[in-house]
């Protein structure tokens, strides 16, 4: 039986995982509307840079 706690163990620590990472995205993407891509001006003209 033991094996069989740990494998539901994995599971969920992989589902919670799963959720934080999505629930820490959406926040971003209500803070922000592309958080992850910061738009940069330079001489150039302006571009796209990921975080």
């Amino acid at each position: 039986h033991s094996s069989r706690i740990w494998l539901v163990a994995s599971e969920f620590e992989v589902i919670l995982t799963f959720l934080v990472c999505a629930i820490m995205l959406y926040k971003k993407r209500a803070l922000g509307h592309f958080w992850i891509f910061t738009k940069r001006t330079s001489q150039n003209g302006s571009f796209v840079v990921s975080n």
